[in-house]
C-alpha cells in the first residue's frame, strides 16, 4: 500500500482507535452544547419586546452571532464525522 493509504494507516496506528473515538464523542458533545447556546440566544432574541434602534441593533447582533454559532456547529459536526471516518478506515486497514 502506498500514498494516502499509508498516511491513514499511520495516523490510525499513531493515534489509535480509542482516542479518535473519544475525540469524535467530544466533538459531538461540543456541537450539542453550541447548539443549545444558539437555541438560548434565539429564545432571548424572541423575548425582546422593546422597539427602536436599540432593539434593532440587538436583533442584528443576535442574528450575526446565531449565524456564527450555527456555522460552528456545522464545523464541529464535520470534524466529528472526519474523526469517525478515520476510525472506520483504520479498522478496515
Amino acid at each position: 500500500m502506498s500514498g494516502l493509504g499509508d498516511v491513514v494507516k499511520g495516523l490510525a496506528g499513531f493515534v489509535g482507535d480509542a482516542p479518535l473515538a473519544h475525540i469524535k464523542a467530544e466533538l459531538e458533545a461540543l456541537a450539542g452544547q453550541v447548539g443549545e447556546i444558539a437555541q438560548e440566544l434565539e429564545r432571548a432574541k424572541g423575548s425582546v419586546h422593546w422597539e427602536g434602534r436599540a432593539a434593532d441593533a440587538f436583533h442584528t447582533h443576535a442574528d450575526e452571532r446565531l449565524r456564527d454559532l450555527r456555522a460552528l456547529v456545522g464545523e464541529l459536526d464535520a470534524a466529528a464525522g472526519a474523526a469517525g471516518a478515520v476510525v472506520v478506515a483504520g479498522g478496515l486497514l
